[in-house]
């Protein structure tokens, strides 16, 4: 798995919500950008999150403007489907 280091507002949110209880839990231990890997999608010309809404939350409200990322393309037939389906 290749890590690779993107710009928080390069990332398109596939959820718009964020959990309280994580968000309290994250900031626990969440300091540095070493700390915030996220899995991503791309689809066509966006890099989607998958999952880490939470911890992508927490990095912009510490003022991370880059985090960690992997590609994750296991989903990729799922969001594809969904994704099109909502158009």
């Amino acid at each position: 798995m290749e890590l690779i280091k993107i710009g928080i507002d390069k990332l398109q949110p596939s959820q718009f919500y964020v959990n309280r209880e994580k968000l309290n839990a994250i900031r626990c231990w969440a300091k540095d950008p070493e700390h915030f890997i996220v899995p991503i999608l791309k689809h066509e010309n966006e890099l989607i999150l998958l999952d880490g809404h939470t911890r992508l939350y927490m990095a912009k409200m510490l003022n991370i403007a880059e985090v960690y990322a992997y590609e994750d393309d296991s989903n990729n037939d799922i969001w594809t489907l969904r994704y099109h389906s909502s158009i």
